[in-house]
């Protein structure tokens, strides 16, 4: 079940976005974007999210209040009893709205860790409950904020794109508010534009379109790579691991350890581990239209084998897919469409006992339920929350994988189904 579902006018989609980072910021899990899945019936879809979620925050504006779909989702919201009403700005609601209590954004200046905000927050906490906070993010997103200039959110302008489309803070001198709000004059027809700014676009049978998916142990990444090749076709598509480029024990001075001291010591999730300088000599390969040779990792011995490569085809597509692949700025430039699969660290943990305790001739790790645990909790989950977390603000698409999965990999076929449909229409706009 999602926390939070945001509710407003569209003319409002930049504020709404942002205000929607913040949150997922200080841990909540929030669904705002109502136009990404195509080929469903919006209205239904809109109406099933607003009664199974356990907040619907209404961003009341003047646009808002005379906006017959936001006031018929804050109704609804009133009678499954979640609604949560906020205000941007001096505001008079209509009808059935008119008394009702607004918490008072509209002093609030954009900061993420303002007292308004934090306010916010505290409140939505009494009724969710507390949420781990991710403070780089929080930073990064003070970074941005300071960047845009200080913005309230009643300031965001009419944004003729997706903000998290284009939330690319590098941390350099670059204007981020002109990447995320150009002038409308620039732009001619909305469905042209590349997702993020200045990356070239591609089509199928000319140079090959690299599509990046990132999230934690277990989340769903293979499964949801195998689906999408076998959606577009696997005679386009093909599929590189992550995993195959960890570095050699000779890179990393550790080749006389033990397997096990090895694991204590190396933390794999850390991006500093993971060999991006060949992988990135690979894509540049693939693009030209090479075949190339990508390593393999054996993770019994945890380390590179010497005597296999494993030899990946120039194809249309190509899928790239692990937990760190958004760390690196060099691949993150190669990418057309980049994703994060968000996953709740319960379900990760079920899905790496299942998927590391079978044995390798099923397609396991054959290790033992105390060492996942172990690695798990003492190196996975708090690299995962340093390294790999903060990453999906890097994302193009953010997707929630929140079903227990029967197996360590496994989406069910409907949320396949949405991930899916939400990929192709970002895919056609790179295109």
């Amino acid at each position: 079940m999602l926390d939070i579902f945001i509710s407003y006018k569209s003319e409002r989609r930049a504020a709404a976005s942002y205000l929607a980072s913040v949150l997922e910021a200080y841990g909540f899990r929030v669904w705002w974007d109502y136009d990404l899945v195509a080929g469903e019936d919006f209205q239904r879809r809109i109406s099933e999210n607003i009664r199974e979620t356990r907040i619907v925050l209404v961003l009341w504006c003047e646009l808002a209040a005379r906006s017959d779909g936001v006031t018929q989702e804050a109704s609804l919201a009133k009678r499954e009893g979640n609604y949560f009403p906020v205000t941007i700005e001096p505001v008079e609601l209509g009808f059935g709205h008119a008394n009702d209590h607004l918490l008072n954004l509209s002093r609030w200046n954009g900061s993420p860790d303002a007292k308004p905000v934090r306010n916010l927050v505290a409140q939505l906490s009494k009724k969710i409950g507390p949420r781990p906070v991710s403070a780089s993010t929080l930073k990064q997103l003070k970074s941005f904020w300071l960047e845009l200039g200080q913005m309230s959110l009643a300031q965001f302008p009419k944004s003729s794109q997706h903000f998290k489309e284009l939330l690319d803070y590098k941390g350099d001198n670059s204007s981020i508010s002109k990447r995320v709000f150009p002038d409308s004059s620039d732009i001619a027809d909305e469905t042209s534009i590349s997702p993020k700014s200045g990356r070239p676009k591609y089509q199928f049978g000319t140079e090959a379109m690299f599509v990046g998916i990132s999230g934690g142990k277990a989340s769903g990444k293979s499964t949801l790579a195998f689906a999408l090749a076998q959606h577009v076709g696997h005679e386009n598509v093909s599929i590189i691991e992550l995993d195959q480029y960890y570095k050699t024990r000779s890179q990393l001075n550790a080749k006389s350890m033990s397997t096990i001291e090895f694991e204590s010591i190396v933390n794999l999730s850390d991006p500093q581990f993971t060999d991006f300088s060949l992988l990135l000599r690979n894509m540049r390969g693939l693009r030209r239209g090479q075949s190339v040779e990508t390593p393999r990792f054996d993770f019994a011995v945890m380390d590179r084998d010497p005597t296999a490569t494993t030899t990946i085809q120039s194809k249309p597509v190509i899928i790239l897919e692990g937990e760190n692949l958004l760390s690196d700025s060099g691949v993150r430039s190669m990418l057309n469409l980049s994703i994060f699969i968000d996953a709740p660290s319960d379900d990760l943990i079920a899905r790496q006992i299942l998927r590391d305790t079978a044995p390798s001739s099923e397609g396991g790790r054959g290790r033992s339920l105390n060492r996942v645990l172990s690695s798990h909790y003492l190196v996975g989950r708090p690299s995962y929350r340093k390294h790999i977390e903060p990453t999906k603000y890097w994302a193009d698409l953010i997707l929630v994988n929140d079903t227990v999965a029967d197996s360590p990999m496994m989406m069910t076929p409907s949320q396949l189904h949405r991930h899916l449909a939400q990929i192709m229409v970002m895919l056609d706009q790179v295109r």
